[in-house]
């Protein structure tokens, strides 16, 4: 009688893990060997701009050689992992089935086995030879699958990577479309594409097919790739992501941005050369093209907000110095907040570190939105405004999406027409996108923050000073607090005089606040400065940015903000 069934069948030596494992390092080093030679094509380019006459063809020569050499390999490599990922996939196949035969085999020959319990033993054992041979059929007809699978790619190992081989391991799913797409021998037909959609219908894999590539990726081979969506008629929101990282990239290129190291969790330090940048990629963009007020406003007042988030630590210094200036006035004539100022110099530096990378994040996603409208509009007017619109990159909500194309039209057609007031209105909306829907969220993610959430942020607005001349502080805006202050108490009545307190009776945090302060005091002074003294504009816009925020640090200001915070024509005490 038998009592047990092990596994009969052997699986593959080795899974398809242990392959795509083996492949990555190859998978690697071809990645290197591409970079290389989209360096080598940017190093050829930045000589070629450098120079003129005769010189030209040979300078372009020069590097060509080991430009192409480069990208052989690369391709090569690449072609070689697309191979190995295939085989990967076909002794998956075969280790399924070995499951499922073993499992045929375990459970069929327990189930005979009952069946069988009363009949002869000869029975039981035709039925279990029965089954075996059965299974056995499978697992050879498997092993002949497999063995056809490992022909296939070896021949193709021995083919090589020809623009027909690469195309059919993308479309299988093997090899990554937005690697495919850096070798210019990659091309489509028409015919070649239309097929090629039906095929991705099909399987199911359209929305993998145009998955956006890893960040580092050229924006000339996401260009490609948004060639072929466009070319196969898929609904943008298919290769959405690609069309946002195709801008992106065209705006990181052009600021000199590394977005594979903007990473926001290693602190204002890390990412020092990204911000920064960024807000010299705004004044350039209005520098351009001064239709684009948003991004020189941005340019133009963003030192001042890199200079609050690299001073969190000072905010525990500024909270026990403006403790004890305030001292003598009672907590009950004080806004709520600033009756816990000494939850901020008891913070630790899980807190500190919560509010810089929150607004590090702030200024990331902005440049990922602004970046991405900005050069859509420059690439393709409104046509490649609707692109995003219909991409669902303008947001999502109706109201929020409608906000942002109508700024453009404004945008557009004021660029045609020379209609200031619809310029203005255009960037405006452009500003209260920002405020009110990239950033508004994060703003009051710092404000809930238990326990020191609402003081932090009240602080952020009373210290805040924009970095455009002519702006004022929240708290000379904000209705200064007038309180009678009583220097003799044991005398009846309340004796002595006013001061008069600068500081917000609000909180930046909320986006009423925030938004009153930019349209009432800071939006006017910025297009006053830009209408009426041009000259002091470019010069603010030209001038390096790192030089504005050490201008603009809490650490160099804070004396005199202090000062300002109280009237000084009256001292009490």
């Amino acid at each position: 009688m038998v009592d047990r069934f092990p596994g009969r069948y052997a699986f593959h030596p080795v899974t398809g893990d242990d392959i795509r494992e083996a492949a990555a390092s190859p998978g690697s080093n071809a990645t290197v060997l591409i970079d290389l030679a989209d360096d080598l094509l940017a190093d050829e380019q930045r000589a070629v701009d450098a120079i003129e006459g005769e010189i030209v063809a040979g300078v372009r020569a020069n590097p060509r050689a080991a430009r192409a050499a480069a990208q052989n390999l690369g391709l090569a490599g690449v072609y070689a992992v697309g191979c190995l990922t295939k085989f990967a996939a076909a002794v998956d196949a075969f280790d399924t089935t070995v499951s499922g035969l073993n499992a045929q085999y375990h459970y069929g020959g327990m189930s005979i086995s009952y069946d069988h319990r009363d009949s002869p033993h000869g029975d039981l054992t035709a039925a279990l030879d029965a089954l075996r041979a059965d299974l056995d059929r499978k697992y050879a007809a498997a092993e002949k699958v497999l063995d056809e699978d490992a022909n296939e790619v070896a021949r193709e190992f021995a083919t090589g990577p020809t623009a027909e081989a690469v195309k059919a391991l993308v479309a299988a799913g093997f090899l990554a479309l937005g690697t495919a797409m850096r070798f210019p021998s990659i091309t489509y037909t028409d015919a070649e594409l239309a097929d090629l959609l039906q095929r991705l219908k099909r399987n199911g894999t359209l929305d993998a097919f145009f998955a956006a590539p890893p960040l580092g990726t050229p924006s000339a081979t996401l260009n490609r790739i948004l060639d072929l969506a466009r070319r196969m008629g898929v609904d943008p929101k298919t290769y959405a992501d690609v069309l946002q990282q195709y801008y992106v990239t065209k705006a990181a290129e052009k600021a000199g941005i590394d977005l594979t190291t903007w990473d926001v969790s290693k602190g204002a330090e890390a990412v020092s050369d990204q911000y920064e940048k960024t807000y010299a990629y705004y004044a350039q963009l209005f520098l351009d093209n001064p239709n684009f007020r948003w991004a020189g406003m941005a340019a133009m007042i963003g030192p001042s907000f890199a200079a609050g988030f690299e001073d969190i630590e000072f905010f525990q210094t500024m909270a026990r110095e403006l403790a004890d200036k305030l001292g003598p006035i009672p907590d009950s004539a004080l806004p709520f907040p600033l009756n816990q100022l000494d939850e901020i110099s008891r913070m630790g530096e899980d807190e500190l570190k919560f509010y810089q990378t929150t607004f590090l994040q702030m200024q990331k996603d902005i440049f990922y939105d602004a970046s991405m409208m900005h050069e859509a509009y420059l690439e393709g007017g409104m046509g490649s405004i609707d692109e995003l619109r219909r991409a669902g990159l303008l947001g999502d909500d109706q109201q929020q999406v409608d906000q942002a194309y109508h700024a453009w039209q404004d945008i557009d057609t004021a660029s045609r027409t020379g209609d200031t007031d619809l310029l203005n209105h255009g960037n405006e909306e452009l500003l209260r996108r920002e405020q009110f829907y990239t950033i508004a969220d994060q703003y009051q993610d710092m404000k809930n923050h238990d326990p020191t959430g609402e003081v932090m942020t009240y602080m952020m607005g009373l210290v805040g000073q924009p970095s455009i001349p002519g702006t004022h502080t929240l708290g000379e805006v904000d209705d200064p607090i007038h309180i009678e202050i009583d220097t003799q108490p044991l005398i009846p009545g309340v004796q002595g005089g006013e001061v008069t307190l600068n500081i917000p009776r609000s909180n930046i945090a909320d986006f009423d606040t925030r938004w009153g302060l930019i349209k009432d005091d800071t939006l006017p002074a910025y297009l006053d400065l830009i209408e009426n003294d041009p000259d002091r504009a470019n010069e603010i816009l030209n001038q390096d940015v790192r030089e504005r925020i050490d201008e603009m640090r809490l650490s160099e200001r804070w004396p005199d903000i202090l000062d300002s915070l109280v009237d000084t024509k009256v001292r009490l005490w």
